[in-house]
């Protein structure tokens, strides 16, 4: 199996994620989203923790108003940043209930963040960013360890990470991963679902 620099492997998959047009990432996000809505998983949840893209990341609004139309529970993150963890928070309305913070991330309004926090453990599926992904649910993130540390001790939820296929590493080559790193039970790209480990 190969070994990788973590800081180098991440840098080449985010210049190729980086260097996709607009209108390649819409369209590459939207086939990744309906690949999504065909998970059982997913689709039988009630109670869904999204993720707001940022940049270059598989897009998730759509996924956000559709899920939200069809009466399930939306928690999406915002960041305690002294605690280098997520807290998340029932949305209702994609255009009324988020708001930028300093770095241009959509986040829910902090008006909403006590009245409608959502605990951890009632999230059924959660969904994932990351730069690179491997077959048996590697995960490497932007370095920060968020997700990590919120979820590292959290059993319930189902963990499905959203990316485009060329971030997932190929047979035999595995992410640098960490003891407290969390792993990904499914990996839903453009072109498959890959099925990395049982909940």
């Amino acid at each position: 199996m190969k070994a990788f620099d973590k800081g180098e492997l991440r840098r080449i998959v985010l210049e190729r994620r980086n260097a996709l047009s607009f209108e390649e990432r819409g369209s590459l996000s939207e086939a990744v989203l309906g690949n999504l809505f065909k998970v059982p998983e997913f689709a039988e949840a009630g109670t869904i923790f999204f993720y707001v893209n940022f940049r270059s990341e598989v897009g998730t609004l759509s996924g956000i108003g559709r899920t939200l139309s069809e009466g399930k529970l939306v928690a999406v993150p915002y960041c305690v940043l002294e605690e280098r963890r997520l807290n998340f928070v029932q949305i209702k309305d994609v255009e009324r209930d988020l708001v930028e913070d300093a770095y241009g991330i959509l986040e829910p309004k902090p008006s909403l963040r006590h009245t409608r926090r959502v605990p951890l453990e009632r999230a059924d599926v959660v969904l994932f960013p990351g730069s690179v992904f491997d077959r048996s649910g590697g995960r490497m993130g932007y370095g920060a360890g968020y997700y990590d540390k919120t979820f590292g001790k959290v059993r319930k939820p189902l963990f499905i990470a959203l990316a485009f296929d060329f971030q997932v590493l190929p047979p035999g080559e595995l992410v640098p991963m960490a003891e407290h790193d969390v792993s990904i039970h499914k990996i839903v790209t453009e072109k498959k679902v890959y099925e990395c480990r049982k909940p």
